[in-house]
């Protein structure tokens, strides 16, 4: 993940579109069937959306988890995910 995360500096996007982070994860084999991942900060949920999408089918394994600061973030709404008030 923090080859992307270069990548994107590089560029200077502002923002993800899911389009964006499905071709990143794809271009640098980010996740794979059966990875576990762990997103912090996680809203507003495209990461953790695209995430899904790239470990199906389920019976291969993998875990996803969200974390993310703001109570009741989108991300909390779609996916299993723990809203931390610190």
């Amino acid at each position: 993940m923090v080859r992307s995360v270069r990548v994107v500096v590089q560029i200077r996007w502002s923002n993800f579109s899911a389009q964006d982070i499905r071709e990143l994860l794809t271009d640098f084999k980010l996740i794979t069937s059966g990875s576990s991942i762990l997103d912090l900060g996680c809203a507003p949920g495209a990461w953790l959306q695209v995430a899904c999408q790239s470990l199906r089918p389920p019976r291969n394994g993998g875990s996803i988890l969200g974390i993310d600061m703001k109570k009741g973030s989108s991300c909390a709404l779609r996916f299993k995910s723990i809203n931390c008030l610190c």
